[in-house]
């Protein structure tokens, strides 16, 4: 029996929180979660975004992959269906009216061009929806090059800008250590360092976290940041 969304859906919570566990399981984990927060309700949230950087989105876009391919597959055999029926189309010979009048037993009045008679509507009908379905196979391709890099990378950023917002420092060898058990989890062996964290939290998180000061000018910066993410800090609101 097909299963339904509400099944998929909770098959695939099952799964990520089982990911959450084998994460949790393997050494020092706990201990370096200990480092960013005491409270679990937080240590869950953290140990979710591990998961979904490394297990539950590698399936989706593998999905996506299959349903590219398949698009291409019926485009391409149904550009060759439609060729090969207007070819028999515009065939004369197809037609009984031109071998009874061969015969003798019809007459030559009857027979007609066979254009006049082929079904064009539905070979243009055809060959519409191979247009439909190379240009979706081909929006499936943009954005599985060009928006998975920016996803796999949006799940580090929550990772940093969560530990951030939750102790006022950064992480880098933490998140580090913690995104390479997190791999492990899934069967792989790409280790990340805090020097390879350190680079993306400057290109791609501490931007935001300033634009985010900037547009909240009551918002107090953690003491460790000034000088780090606004020179020179001042949080007091302007002056009329």
């Amino acid at each position: 029996m097909k299963e339904t969304w509400k099944e998929s859906w909770e098959r695939s919570e099952r799964k990520h929180r089982e990911l959450q566990n084998r994460i949790l399981a393997i050494p020092g984990s706990q201990r370096v979660l200990n480092r960013l927060t005491k409270q679990k309700k937080e240590q869950d949230h953290i140990l979710s975004l591990l998961a979904s950087a490394v297990g539950d989105q590698r399936s989706l876009w593998k999905a996506m992959r299959g349903k590219k391919r398949e698009l291409e597959s019926i485009a391409n055999q149904l550009e060759t269906v439609a060729n090969h029926a207007q070819r028999i189309a515009l065939d004369p010979t197809t037609y009984g009216s031109l071998w009874l009048a061969i015969l003798g037993i019809g007459e030559w009045d009857r027979v007609k061009p066979a254009h006049t008679k082929a079904p064009f509507w539905i070979f243009d009908f055809m060959r519409l929806y191979v247009k439909n379905c190379r240009e979706r196979a081909t929006a499936f391709g943009e954005l599985i090059r060009d928006f998975q890099p920016v996803q796999r990378r949006s799940m580090i950023d929550c990772l940093l800008l969560k530990a951030w917002i939750m102790t006022g420092k950064y992480h880098d060898k933490e998140i580090a250590f913690l995104l390479t058990n997190a791999f492990e989890a899934v069967g792989s062996n790409r280790v990340f360092t805090e020097d390879q964290i350190k680079k993306h939290r400057q290109r791609y998180v501490v931007p935001r976290i300033k634009e985010f000061l900037r547009s909240r000018t009551t918002f107090s910066a953690p003491d460790a940041l000034r000088g780090d993410i606004l020179p020179p800090y001042d949080s007091s609101p302007p002056v009329p």
